[in-house]
């Protein structure tokens, strides 16, 4: 298995959508996100994304195996903006979603798309940090397996700390459940 590494800039990730939500869907299905997705949905976040956005993906041969994306914080939907009202935004990019497949797990593949992210951010050359949204897990929750691996060391590792006191509550349909709930989403942030 050779994994390869693609840089993709503003328009070109028109290219990669489907791969995306097919990706979006199939990880987030996992904890502690447990979402039931859907390609409509998938659709409207992925319009989020416009010219400034920053996309790399992990590919082996042509499988898309792992992609992070992301796009200057200024730009996402106004609504993720909200807690922020109190921090000056206009030179933070927005990490939106690192991800890989789940038997490419173990490989670094997170780690080298994380690190070539963080060179194209730093090679733009106007943003001070990064900041990331994830789900609030709750150190008892049942619904956790006893394989799961926090993401908690790999943040902590890259400098990223937590914004306290800002959160969101975003709504989604967890799998097996006919309506939607709410999850707390906390911010964190890493200086450049």
């Amino acid at each position: 298995m050779t994994v390869t590494f693609q840089v993709l800039k503003g328009t070109q990730i028109k290219l990669i959508e489907k791969s995306f939500a097919d990706l979006r869907i199939t990880i987030f299905r996992e904890y502690p996100y447990l979402y039931e997705g859907d390609l409509p949905t998938e659709k409207q976040y992925f319009a989020m994304f416009g010219d400034n956005t920053l996309c790399i993906i992990a590919k082996d041969r042509s499988k898309v195996v792992g992609m992070i994306i992301g796009t200057p914080l200024q730009d996402i939907f106004k609504r993720l903006l909200e807690p922020l009202a109190e921090v000056s935004i206009e030179r933070m990019f927005y990490l939106a979603d690192i991800l890989v497949v789940k038997s490419y797990r173990g490989q670094r593949i997170g780690h080298t798309l994380f690190e070539l992210f963080e060179k194209e951010v730093r090679k733009i050359g106007c943003f001070t940090s990064i900041i990331i949204r994830e789900i609030l897990k709750s150190p008892g929750d049942q619904a956790k397996p006893s394989d799961y691996r926090s993401l908690d060391s790999f943040w902590d590792k890259r400098g990223f700390k937590k914004m306290e006191g800002i959160s969101q509550q975003e709504q989604w349909t967890v799998i097996g459940d006919d309506t939607t709930s709410s999850h707390t989403m906390i911010y964190q942030v890493k200086n450049l």
